[in-house]
């Protein structure tokens, strides 16, 4: 049995390795960073002075690693990147063992069969292979209920609650899988005092590490409610019910989704209606709050150790029993050559934060490789245009969101420090930001109008009557736009929108397909601007600004004014304090 362990240890390397080459998955990643890097360098409302709701957002949702970065780089020395990535893998580490632990302490399962099932789900590996705070949210949550069910009383409830706490300031969220807490505490003690008390330390001590740091920073969670609300209104997203559907496969995966079905049949067969409403509960609460909202596989990272261990109890009946029929005996073996298709097998790759593979996921690591050093060129490609070294002013214009925070944090991380908006000539109030380095100077011009789904019907008039006369004014030695390669097709091609957005499929089953299998989204790259260039870009966002209106008013939603975006991303707490 034990010889088992060095194909399963071999097979760990390979679906894990991705994770020592983390990248950028999109603009809240960039987000995270530079939030560091502005902390550090004391300055956390330069992130996005003109469109300072980003600022209070990203900030207060994701607090936790924020000082995370800030921290490891003012102790280490490191940029922030390499910050992270240390955030990333040591957060990842203590996921996976703190989900073997539970998966051993629920399950009963053997370490072989704890292992096997952890490396069933996907969504507890891949998630790691670029940057996020899900993961670190995740981890500290994981280790939090390893602390609960055990014989302490009050210190590693404590511990467990402040753990609790700390993932909740890296992510609020994190805070539902803390229903499954007095399932454990109950489970192990009863409706007793000693429960009561375990209970009263854990709420304490998430208060004093979530509420305590809120503070520390001006803020309180009711702040971190207000912003939230703020930011769906703005988004003001419908209901995705497929989607969601399909972000819960791309987490659990075909093999481990089937095989926790059949532990829940397991634990109902076995009439343990208590372990069974432990490992529920948690994964219904999630869903039930995500309904129709589960935009990404990462938000359902908190509920990992339960789905693992749910497949675990899967794998055990999947095991030979004693005196087991040869029909029961073949079923189980067919199970198990099913499973191995599957993973083995390639099918079609889906992008979902990265390649995605339902069929052929051991050798789909390759494609998360590819992947990652796609986006490792575009983000050499940004800072080869950011990083020059001739003095004088340059300006670099960015249309969307990836690039507009790319483009910023490649700044900030190059040395170039935010100027107030003071300093900035009248004329490019409201579109642009000014960097220094030494006798550089960079603006930044945002065509991009952030958190509105209708931002490409805003293009235009931003672009007329904000960033051309801004250009005007300025008269810089050199323009460059950054932007996706496919968007660079559309400006370069006069405005057609089918160089932009593919045909949709026909037929229901063909438009579900298409959904289920979206491609990879175009690469980024940086070209020179000219009056030529200028005339195309005013030329394209003419027409993108018509198909965004047309697409919209089908749908029946009520498209928003380049003031009403203004008005949306101004300061609304104020946060930070003081500035």
């Amino acid at each position: 049995m034990r010889l088992l362990y060095i194909p399963l240890l071999l097979l760990a390397g390979w679906l894990v390795y991705p994770i020592l080459f983390p990248v950028p998955v999109e603009g809240f990643s960039a987000a995270i960073l530079s939030l560091g890097v502005h902390l550090t360098n004391g300055d956390l409302l330069a992130f996005d002075r003109l469109q300072p709701f980003n600022v209070e957002f990203f900030s207060l949702s994701k607090l936790g690693a924020v000082l995370g970065i800030a921290g490891l780089m003012e102790s280490l020395g490191v940029d922030a990147e390499t910050a992270l990535r240390l955030l990333m893998w040591s957060g990842e580490a203590v996921l996976l063992v703190s989900t073997f632990v539970l998966v051993r302490r629920w399950s009963g399962a053997s370490p072989l069969i704890a292992i096997a099932a952890i490396l069933l789900v996907p969504g507890m590996i891949e998630n790691s292979f670029y940057y996020n705070e899900n993961v670190v949210a995740a981890a500290l949550a994981a280790l939090g209920l390893v602390c609960f069910g055990t014989q302490s009383r009050v210190l590693l409830p404590l511990i467990g609650g402040a753990l609790f706490g700390l993932g909740a300031l890296t992510r609020p969220d994190i805070v539902l899988a803390s229903a499954a807490v007095p399932l454990i505490v109950f489970e192990r003690s009863g409706l007793t005092r000693r429960s009561a008390i375990a209970l009263l330390v854990a709420s304490l001590g998430g208060a004093i590490t979530w509420f305590g740091a809120l503070a520390l920073m001006g803020a309180s969670v009711l702040d971190v409610l207000k912003a939230a609300g703020h930011a769906f209104v703005l988004w003001d997203r419908q209901p995705a019910y497929p989607r969601h559907v399909r972000e819960l496969l791309f987490f659990a995966g075909l093999p481990a989704g089937l095989l926790a079905l059949a532990g829940v049949v397991a634990l109902i067969r076995q009439r343990a209606f208590a372990r069974l409403a432990l490992l529920v509960l948690p994964i219904v609460v999630v869903n039930v709050v995500f309904f129709g909202s589960l935009w990404q596989s990462r938000q359902i990272l908190s509920v990992a150790p339960f789905v693992v261990a749910l497949t675990a109890i899967g794998l055990i009946q999947l095991l030979p029993q004693p005196g087991m029929s040869r029909p029961g005996a073949w079923a189980r073996g067919a199970a198990a050559a099913a499973i191995a298709l599957i993973l083995l097998v390639p099918g079609p790759t889906a992008y979902d934060d990265g390649p995605r593979d339902l069929f052929g996921r051991i050798p789909g690591i390759a494609h998360w490789r590819n992947w990652q050093n796609d986006v490792a060129a575009d983000m050499a490609t940004i800072r080869r245009a950011v990083d020059d070294d001739k003095p004088g002013l340059r300006a670099i214009i960015t249309d969307d969101w990836n690039p507009d925070r790319y483009v910023h944090f490649a700044l900030v991380d190059a040395g170039f420090r935010p100027q107030p908006l003071a300093g900035i000539a009248p004329a490019c109030a409201g579109v642009a930001e000014s960097f220094v380095r030494g006798p550089q100077q960079v603006l930044h011009l945002r065509i991009h109008q952030s958190f509105l789904k209708d931002a490409n019907a805003l293009n235009r008039e931003r672009f007329e009557t904000m960033a051309r006369p801004c250009l005007e004014a300025v008269t810089p030695a050199a323009t460059t736009l950054v932007l996706a390669v496919d968007r660079l097709r559309f400006i370069e091609g006069g405005g057609d929108v089918a160089l932009l957005w593919p045909a949709e499929a026909k037929g229901t089953f063909g438009h579900l397909l298409q959904r289920m299998f979206t491609g990879q989204a175009a690469g980024l790259t940086a070209v020179a601007v000219d009056a030529a260039m200028l005339d195309r870009m005013a030329t394209a966002y003419v027409a993108l600004e018509a198909q965004t209106r047309q697409d919209f008013i089908a749908k029946g939603y009520t498209l928003r004014t380049v003031a009403d975006g203004i008005a949306g991303t101004r300061r609304i707490i104020p946060f930070p304090r003081g500035e």
